[in-house]
């Protein structure tokens, strides 16, 4: 029997797994969000590129999906720790012959192409869909990294999130992960950490300091007749 444990580490910190329900959980939540362009939802704003359209309105999904599933490496190396890919037990549909010319990059501009993508949608939804169901349901064969970065407009900040998977074999190697519970997934410990502080001494002074400040500012609003209030990003209330 193998002896193995599954570390995910990312910006909320790390979590250990031996279940593979509780695994599936904890990646469904904090790595399938980060992989952009694998829900049709998220094509229209992949091809709104502000005064025109990346491609044509009708193909958008197939090519989007065609371009994350060919074009991100990331993704490729955990395909293949799911048994996936081009070279795994479940092959990717998502074929080279969709483009005249592969060496052009990832820039679309032919109908033809965008045809041949769309074509093969349905092949690559079972696919992506499989993908999920192994991520879910199974123990990758080995470890992988994947980072996500972007840009805050509201606020000018660069961001970055990376999730870490390794495989940890106790048998060979030593392992020690203090104060870490076993199978208790991000949500999970986000959640006991909320209702820790809230039944806490300094919980409670909290939420008696909100419930007067509360009381104070509905008193102000009803002595100057005002009805409608706003909070600011830094705490300013706004009356009116």
């Amino acid at each position: 029997m193998s002896n193995k444990i599954y570390t995910v580490e990312s910006n909320d910190g790390m979590t250990i797994f031996d279940d593979v329900d509780a695994l599936g959980m904890e990646l469904r939540d904090i790595l399938l969000r980060e992989v952009d362009g694998l829900w049709e939802e998220e094509a229209d704003h992949w091809n709104n590129w502000g005064d025109e359209y990346q491609v044509e309105p009708k193909y958008a999904f197939a090519c989007m999906l065609y371009d994350t599933l060919k074009g991100d490496s990331q993704l490729q190396k955990i395909f293949y720790a799911y048994g996936m890919g081009l070279t795994g037990e479940y092959n990717s549909p998502a074929k080279y012959a969709v483009r005249d010319y592969p060496d052009r990059g990832w820039c679309w501009t032919r109908i033809g192409e965008m045809a041949n993508a769309h074509e093969q949608l349905d092949m690559m939804v079972a696919f992506r869909d499989e993908f999920v169901n192994r991520i879910k349901t199974r123990f990758p064969s080995n470890g992988f990294t994947y980072k996500n970065s972007g840009y805050n407009h509201r606020t000018g900040d660069e961001w970055v999130r990376t999730v870490t998977v390794k495989v940890v074999d106790l048998d060979k190697e030593f392992f020690n992960a203090p104060k870490v519970k076993i199978n208790q997934t991000t949500a999970a410990r986000v959640e006991e950490e909320h209702w820790a502080h809230y039944n806490s001494k300094e919980g409670k002074a909290e939420r008696k300091a909100a419930a007067e400040r509360r009381a104070e500012i509905s008193m102000t609003m009803l002595e100057n007749g005002w009805h409608n209030m706003s909070t600011d990003d830094d705490g300013t209330v706004r009356m009116w």
